[in-house]
């Protein structure tokens, strides 16, 4: 197999025969159309790629989802986005590198190194655009860390401090970060005032998810110009490709086009998918990720804490419509299984469900007035309608009177702590999607059939029992008994 970076000469070589025309003959120019015409240049730009018409109308699409004021475009649609993520190096160099990279990653802190001393030799070739997905299963500080970066961005103060981070990438954690903020020079104050804004997760989540989208399965995976390479690589590798990428572009600019296209051009012409992911294993299945969520203050319905042999925790977003479909399984699960299961409720509104935030602060807002569940119902019965003007009726309607629902989100900052919290602790349990349930602490992604939950009611039950029985541990203790000796049981 060849290595990824003969794959990438491989496309050069591709790419440059078929803007150029090598072996045209002189006679065969000579008789040619006008290369200058508007009409031949459009031609000429979109025959790079096969299926001319159908790529040029897509084309159009990108280039006006691009432009459009929010600034973000569906990954189905372009791969590889810059969004506003943090770039270092020159807007229109003729290579983009899109770095997914933990901070707290050894390797990738070896690659990042490469990347810098390219970055030092061809200052005005290459731009490094930093796409965060930590690891949070393997290593501990890699989502703090990464928070603690991205809320130096509007200080100008980003990659100062990956740059120190990765340099101390086996010493992270939380009491360094003060220190590191002061190092790299930026205002201490200022920084901790928007480290643990629901947007630094939220930004962090979305590149979390982009990584998902293009198959990223391990860190540091970067794109250079749309192909991945992932693992080690060296400088002198490097400096080759980019040569023949500036070639390229050269050829695309030829060929009409502009240069503030050249990037994404680049990556429609280019890019590789990444193999997908292993599929996550069916409930019940041999392989089982076990992890506890504690449930501290969240929602909860069914039986008590004391009585509860089974907790099923799920990360839901009100907006999403696969939670919707979840929801009838769930309750008549409760219904069934009255007295034994209790379902705790996580907020996890995704980044790309425009109401999902609002939705979420009308429910934590209900909770505090005993109406959670009333409200979620109600929530989840009117997806399509969830403005502000809506739901300050649902507020009403289940009954809280006199609660001006968009002034307390902005002016209550427990509403925001309470989402943001359960945010993070669904990224550092592996969240991505939603729904995701830990059903004593065994994660299931995606919503489940009431024989499939009924199933592991059973299983579950039985060992309810059998532990309570022995140990006499109910309530808190019992549910943590329960996720350990369902780790200790998985192969």
């Amino acid at each position: 197999m060849p290595s990824p970076l003969r794959v990438i000469s491989l496309w050069c070589l591709c790419l440059l025969m078929a803007c150029s025309g090598a072996e045209t003959k002189k006679e065969e120019r000579a008789s040619a159309p006008d290369c200058s015409s508007s009409q031949t240049q459009r031609v000429l730009t979109y025959c790079v790629s096969p299926g001319a018409a159908d790529f040029a109308r897509q084309n159009d699409a990108i280039r006006v989802a691009l432009n459009a004021p929010e600034g973000s475009i569906n990954p189905d649609m372009f791969p590889l986005p810059i969004g506003d993520s943090p770039v270092l190096g020159p807007e229109h160099a003729p290579v983009t590198i899109v770095i997914f990279s933990d901070i707290e990653c050894a390797l990738c802190a070896q690659v990042y190194t490469e990347l810098e001393l390219l970055r030092s030799q061809r200052p005005e070739d290459v731009r490094l655009v930093f796409k965060h997905f930590p690891y949070t299963d393997k290593h501990p500080n890699a989502l703090d860390v990464a928070r603690a970066a991205q809320a130096l961005v509007p200080q100008g103060k980003f990659w100062e401090f990956v740059r120190l981070a990765f340099q101390r990438h086996d010493e992270l954690g939380p009491r360094q970060y003060d220190a590191m903020v002061r190092e790299v020079g930026a205002d201490l104050e200022a920084w901790r005032a928007v480290v643990d804004a629901p947007s630094i997760l939220a930004h962090i989540m979305r590149d979390r998810a982009l990584g998902d989208s293009n198959h990223v399965a391990s860190t540091p995976t970067i794109f250079f110009n749309g192909v991945p390479v992932q693992g080690e690589f060296t400088v002198a590798e490097l400096l080759p490709v980019v040569d023949q990428q500036k070639q390229i572009v050269q050829a695309f600019l030829g060929a009409g086009v502009p240069k503030e296209e050249i990037y994404w051009r680049l990556v429609r012409a280019q890019y590789q998918r990444l193999p997908p992911l292993p599929p996550t294993p069916k409930a019940g299945g041999e392989d089982r990720e076990l992890i506890y969520v504690p449930v501290g203050k969240s929602p909860s319905k069914g039986a008590s804490a004391e009585n509860a042999l089974v907790t099923i925790v799920v990360f839901s977003d009100f907006e999403c419509p696969y939670c919707q479909q979840a929801n009838p399984a769930l309750h008549s699960t409760l219904a069934k299984f009255s007295g034994h299961v209790r379902l705790v409720f996580k907020h996890f509104p995704l980044p790309f469900h425009k109401r999902a935030d609002n939705a979420a602060g009308a429910a934590q807002i209900a909770h505090a007035s005993g109406k959670f569940w009333e409200l979620h119902d109600l929530l989840f019965a009117n997806q399509s309608a969830l403005e502000d003007a809506d739901l300050q009726r649902y507020i009403e309607q289940v009954g809280i009177k006199g609660v001006d629902v968009n002034a307390l989100m902005r002016s209550d900052p427990s509403v925001n702590q309470a989402i943001n919290a359960d945010m993070v602790l669904g990224v550092e349990a592996g969240v991505s999607g939603t729904p995701t349930m830990f059903i004593n602490g065994i994660r299931v992604m995606g919503a489940l059939t009431e024989e499939e939950l009924g199933a592991f009611m059973i299983e579950q039950l039985e060992l309810g029992e059998k532990i309570q029985s022995a140990t006499e541990k109910r309530g808190e203790e019992l549910y943590e008994a329960l996720v350990t000796a369902n780790a200790n049981a998985s192969p």
